[in-house]
């Protein structure tokens, strides 16, 4: 009885609790289980961790403005509301004046294609393209190079061109650069929800750089918090210039 009391105290020391032995068979099955489902969860948050990250970002990068207003003595609310507006507004404006160029740009040049290998001269019944053609062949004859016969083949090419039907192809370039506008007006929405987190983080700013300051206090150097603010700043600034 005392062997067996003295072998209880040695695997279990007095203060500390019993340690729990998992079977073997347990952490062979419940380890690649746990392994399996971390994946699925970082799957299904990835796009949430990315949008905080990047939102994040942002407000280091919008932070020094705001600091900059409250010099001012302007209040930070204020301050932040100023500046995402701005922000904002001026984000908007490029989106869609981008989408809208695009667009245009696509349809017409679309369209001036087709117009190219399809429309027909009310006199000569020729196309653009066939004259073109033309002019190519009277411009070797003239420059001595009567040997280049492109003529017939050039006549060919543009009558395959026209029989496969060249709107077709236009109307799917046109259908592409509408979807790319539907992309762009859900990246917008993406931006708005970044904007709405990173607002949040901005607002809180000042208590995360006290935080910081508890966890790594400056020791007579810049706080941390300004430090990370100017590399990034300053990292921007720089990919901008190249």
């Amino acid at each position: 009885m005392n062997d067996g009391a003295t072998i209880v105290r040695m695997s279990a020391p007095a203060g500390l609790p019993p340690r729990i032995q998992i079977p073997r068979w347990i952490q062979l099955i419940g380890l690649p289980v746990l392994l399996f489902l971390t994946w699925v969860v970082a799957l299904a948050a990835g796009h949430v961790v990315f949008l905080f990250l990047v939102a994040g970002v942002i407000a280091l990068l919008l932070d020094p403005l705001v600091r900059q207003l409250e010099r001012l003595r302007i209040p930070r609310g204020i301050s932040v509301a100023f500046v995402y507006l701005s922000f904002a507004a001026v984000l908007v404006i490029a989106i869609l004046a981008l989408a809208t160029v695009v667009v245009d740009q696509t349809k017409t040049a679309a369209n001036r294609f087709n117009d190219y290998f399809t429309e027909r001269n009310g006199q000569t019944r020729e196309t653009s393209a066939d004259r073109d053609v033309d002019r190519l062949q009277t411009w070797l004859d003239t420059h001595r190079l009567k040997s280049l016969q492109i003529s017939v083949r050039g006549h060919e090419l543009v009558q395959r061109v026209r029989e496969r039907d060249v709107g077709r192809y236009t109307k799917s370039v046109v259908d592409f650069a509408e979807g790319a506008a539907v992309s762009v007006g859900k990246g917008l929405f993406a931006t708005i929800l970044l904007l709405v987190i990173s607002i949040y983080m901005l607002l809180d700013m000042p208590r995360f750089g006290r935080f910081l300051d508890r966890r790594f206090p400056p020791h007579g150097r810049e706080p941390l918090l300004m430090r990370v603010e100017r590399s990034l700043v300053s990292y921007v600034r720089g990919q901008a210039l190249l």
